[in-house]
């Protein structure tokens, strides 16, 4: 609909992020993920959120239009993000997807940024 999507996997750093404009695009994507093999492990989930972060940044100082930025982690981490402040990601909403795992950290950030935290999801 009136949604733009990139998405990018982070194991030690951020990959180069795939984006979507519309339905089409984003159905692609889908399968792009789902076909994916992700098994990098070692995910730092600050450093993937501040990264994330930076390039929502870089996207806006370039003149691009958006607004209500949100940040979906996805992860069978149960790593911290204990260390990562609402003020270090101003303005970005977080949601937090722990994969057969708690990962109460993650939650209380993603909660504490307005966005939606599910453990042992």
């Amino acid at each position: 609909g009136d949604a733009e999507v990139w998405v990018s996997v982070f194991d030690t750093e951020m990959s180069e992020p795939s984006h979507a404009t519309n339905a089409e695009e984003a159905k692609e994507l889908i399968k792009q993920f789902r076909d994916g093999n992700f098994r990098g492990g070692g995910t730092d989930i600050t450093a993937a959120v501040k990264a994330a972060h930076a390039f929502i940044e870089e996207k806006m100082e370039a003149g691009e239009a958006l607004w209500r930025p949100e940040v979906v982690v996805l992860t069978d981490e149960d790593s911290s993000t204990e260390g990562l402040r609402k003020s270090e990601i101003k303005g970005t909403r977080v949601h937090g997807f722990a994969m057969e795992r708690k990962n109460k950290p993650l939650m209380d950030l993603a909660m504490s940024t307005g966005g939606v935290g599910i453990e042992n999801f």
